[in-house]
């Protein structure tokens, strides 16, 4: 996760200027100096919050075709606004909206959109469908895994997706995706831990969602500290006993208690990304099913 901080410009009155004397060497190298560790801790800041330590696994996850995420790109946008954020038996949960006041989650001068969950976690099944579905309006995974929640969890076998290895472009937002734990059962028991946190991203997940001793807070997303979701947007008990191919088919027509969990909660998720935007871009953002998201998020755009 990074988090990129701005530069105010600083102006200077020309004759002020004239009768001010000149700087001295060593009061010139002092202020380069200060430029100098200032960029440094700007730069260490962003590598700590986007960079985790990452265990090697003997075995890759199946990728997901080209061909599905470019349907994911494609989905239709009357499908989004026909359900708004209205899905009565999917067990929606909107995320909490950060005040306006909350500094910016940045990465490379765009908005950064911050996830960390575990591959055994269904809950995080189901978030991960919304989020996935939600950044494929603003951008495009070049590179995506199969996946589906551990078969002794609640809920097992829930198909879904992880972002272990994936790629995001996107001219808009930023998107880091972490997962701590794989569904693979430790010999001391849990799960085989994958990848951890950098103590800047531990920090983050902290602030808004303080761990209880060794609890995890999965899954949670952070929209560019402008919408934080703490829990599942929706319940995964609607995508339960489904395939992927059977998930993804539904969302062109929502019908189902999962395509309407899943596109109400990418609308949630994509107000919060056009918040931090400002409202970029349009075709997005003016949509009827995000202005709907908006509206019942109360969300304030950032001036």
């Amino acid at each position: 996760m990074t988090e990129a901080t701005g530069t105010a410009d600083a102006s200077s009155d020309p004759a002020a200027s004239v009768a001010r004397a000149p700087l001295t060497r060593t009061a010139r190298f002092a202020w380069v100096a200060v430029v100098v560790i200032v960029a440094l801790v700007v730069a260490l800041v962003v590598v700590a919050l986007t960079h985790t330590t990452v265990v090697q696994r003997s075995s890759q996850p199946a990728a997901v075709p080209t061909s599905t995420l470019t349907d994911l790109v494609g989905l239709p946008t009357s499908a989004f606004d026909g359900v708004g954020v209205s899905a009565p038996t999917s067990g929606l949960r909107l995320p909490h909206v950060e005040p306006a006041t909350t500094p910016e989650l940045t990465s490379g001068g765009k908005p950064l959109v911050f996830y960390t969950g575990a591959e055994y976690c269904p809950f995080c099944a189901a978030e991960q469908w919304a989020l996935v579905v939600a950044l494929s309006r603003f951008g495009h995974f070049t590179t995506l895994y199969q996946a589906s929640s551990s078969g002794t969890s609640a809920f097992p076998g829930t198909p879904t997706f992880t972002f272990a290895g994936s790629t995001y472009v996107s001219p808009y937002v930023s998107f880091t995706g972490i997962e701590e734990y794989s569904t693979t059962t430790a010999p001391t028991g849990g799960f085989t831990q994958i990848a951890s946190l950098t103590p800047s991203q531990r920090q983050l997940v902290d602030r808004f969602d303080p761990a209880v001793a060794d609890a995890k807070p999965f899954p949670f997303v952070d929209v560019a500290n402008r919408l934080v979701a703490t829990a599942a947007g929706f319940s995964p008990a609607v995508l339960h006993g489904l395939s992927e191919g059977a998930v993804l088919a539904g969302l062109d027509a929502p019908s189902t208690p999962a395509a309407q969990g899943i596109l109400a909660s990418a609308n949630a998720l994509s107000a919060g990304i056009c918040s931090a935007t400002g409202q970029r871009p349009s075709t997005v953002c003016t949509s009827s099913g995000v202005v709907t998201a908006d509206r019942a998020l109360h969300l304030v755009t950032p001036g």
